[in-house]
């Protein structure tokens, strides 16, 4: 952003006095600030109505005014009165005044830059500065003597306590120290006080420092309603012009003519600002000016209005009346509604929709799925099943569909979506589907299951996996059912498919393949001594379950070839019982070929 500039030179005043503002700048002292250096009548001659200044001069002074008749300045806003940029884009303030009763005294003349930030105004080689105060002064410059004098006041958010500031933000301007008492990390920096001001009224800050001038003035123009001002009297603060360091004489120049102005002089020069405030228009007074065909027109249209609620009530009556059976098909339905708008990706849920998901990090996490379905189908219908979790923080299944809308004009998109719980349908089916493979009696896979199982990871094996199946048969199965009934017998099964689950990992394939003729199928064994350390344990834990020494004969052969079918895996497997069996039974015996 470059600077702005300008050329100001004496001669242009005008007095206009807002006695609004004048009130609020007498509360925070407007009467106290006194020029430091008193005038020296003896430097002033009245001449009719005109009054001529003398100011005492050196030659070294004169010269200096006779070779420099222009100095270049810069200038910041936002700091009125003091300091600041009317709605045309023209620097005003108090200190341009001061700048021109000091040309008017001196003949000097002043061309100045408007710059955005202090960094761009301290870094641009200027040689004279109209507003500075000790806090914001910095190396190159040397202050004049204070022209003007006024306490700070705290300025805060409405809400918050002016007791407990240790904590809360602190909006200060940049170029400035710090009060004290104030941290650099609860510090925010803005370019002017004015941005200071707004900051704190709209909650970006909690409060400042500023001087009265400033805070009346711009509270009384912006017209502040969350700004609360309390004077602390926490600083005295002098505002001077700033001169570089190696310019004595113009610092001198400067001093002399400051000196030269007088209380009511400088009374002037602020009232003549204060009544410069552009007021920001507000509702009450154009109600003062307007009020009266305001209310009519507001009548004309209320009226309007009423007319036409009443033509159309009779429409309104029966929309509802069609929306409440909607509402009540939906209430009695498992069926859940959301809407999504295809402009903004935005997902709305309805209140029955958001009740089923309960918390809010639930309903996040269904609005970013439902979401992202809808995004990666584009304009097309959607039709598909989702599992999302609901408020009792179970896994529930959803039928999702939707309904494509468009505007009259055919541009603009929303979809229309269905939630159909269909968990109880799905339950139904999975409970189906483990009849189906599920044995009734002992819960592990039944013959067919167990079958198709073992053929699919013969199907899938890699080359360098060992597998094995192992098959078993109750010992003397027959005399437990004829001596103790059947249903010992199947207490007898049960507690070896229960031995077999606990024994085997929970990838092994375990099945029912006959009366009482059980299967294990293991993938990616280490060596078959690790399998017949396994099978050793079946008979023991088996016995422990039933209490009895009734015993298990066991048969296992490794898968040897790609091509090895479930029907070779069974025969080798059974070859290996029976010779089990021929040494007594109760025993694992290898299948060797």
């Amino acid at each position: 952003m470059s600077p702005k500039y300008h050329q100001r030179t004496s001669g242009l005043h005008r007095i206009h006095i807002l006695c609004g503002l004048v009130c609020v700048l007498l509360v925070f002292g407007l009467t106290s600030c006194t020029p430091v250096l008193p005038l020296d009548a003896s430097g002033i001659t009245q001449t009719g109505s005109q009054q001529v200044y003398v100011l005492d001069l050196s030659e070294e002074e004169r010269q200096y005014i006779e070779e420099n008749p222009l100095l270049h300045t810069g200038l910041i806003g936002g700091s009125a009165p003091l300091l600041y940029i009317d709605t045309k884009g023209e620097p005003q303030g108090i200190s341009l005044k001061v700048l021109d009763e000091i040309s008017r005294r001196t003949g000097l003349g002043f061309a100045y830059t408007i710059y955005p930030t202090v960094a761009e105004l301290q870094a641009a080689d200027l040689k004279i500065f109209p507003l500075l105060a000790a806090p914001y002064r910095w190396d190159p410059l040397v202050l004049s003597d204070p022209y003007l004098t006024t306490e700070t006041v705290l300025y805060l958010h409405r809400g918050i306590s002016a007791d407990n500031l240790a904590d809360k933000r602190f909006a200060a301007v940049r170029g400035g120290t710090l009060p004290e008492g104030i941290r650099e990390d609860q510090t925010i920096y803005f370019e002017s006080r004015e941005s200071a001001l707004d900051a704190v009224e709209h909650g970006k800050a909690d409060f400042g420092y500023g001087n009265a001038y400033s805070i009346a003035y711009l509270s009384l123009q912006k017209g502040y309603r969350n700004i609360v001002t309390v004077p602390q009297g926490k600083e005295v603060r002098q505002y001077s012009i700033g001169v570089k360091k190696d310019n004595p004489i113009l610092l001198s120049i400067v001093n002399k003519a400051l000196g030269s102005i007088t209380d009511s002089q400088m009374q002037s020069l602020i009232l003549d600002v204060a009544g410069k405030v552009e007021r920001t228009i507000t509702i009450s007074m154009i109600m003062g000016q307007y009020g009266g065909r305001i209310l009519l027109v507001s009548f004309l249209v209320i009226l309007t209005l009423i007319i036409l609620s009443l033509l159309i009530v009779r429409t309104t009556i029966q929309l509802q009346r069609q929306n409440r059976r909607y509402e009540a098909l939906f209430e009695i339905s498992q069926e859940y509604l959301f809407e999504y708008e295809d402009s903004t990706s935005t997902l709305t849920l309805s209140s029955r929709t958001i009740t089923l998901f309960g918390s809010q990090f639930r309903i996040n996490r269904a609005i970013e799925r439902l979401g992202s379905i809808m995004r990666d189908v584009g304009h097309g219908p959607v039709s598909e099943i989702i599992r999302l979790e609901i408020a009792d923080g179970n896994m529930a299944t959803f039928r999702l569909t939707t309904v494509r809308i468009q505007d009259p004009m055919g541009k603009r998109d929303s979809y229309i979506g269905r939630l159909s719980d269909i968990s109880e349908e799905e339950r139904e089916k999975a409970q189906l589907r483990t009849l189906v493979i599920t044995d009734g009696l002992t819960g592990v896979l039944n013959q067919v299951a167990a079958r198709q199982r073992i053929e699919g990871e013969l199907q899938d094996r890699p080359t360098d996996r060992t597998d094995v199946l192992i098959l078993m048969d109750c010992d003397k199965f027959k005399h437990i059912n004829d001596t103790f009934g059947h249903l010992e017998g199947d207490r007898y099964l049960v507690n070896l498919a229960e031995s077999l689950i606990a024994l085997f990992p929970s990838n092994a394939i375990i099945g029912r393949v006959g009366g009482d003729e059980f299967c294990v199928y293991l993938t990616g064994i280490e060596s078959i001594e690790e399998v017949l350390d396994i099978s050793a344990m079946i008979n023991p834990a088996f016995q422990e379950r039933v209490k009895s020494p009734f015993s298990i004969s066991i048969g296992i052969t490794v898968v040897q070839k790609e091509d090895d079918r479930y029907v070779d895996l069974f025969r080798r497997a059974d070859i290996a019982l029976y010779a089990a069996k021929d040494q007594g039974g109760g025993r694992a015996q290898v299948y060797t070929g």
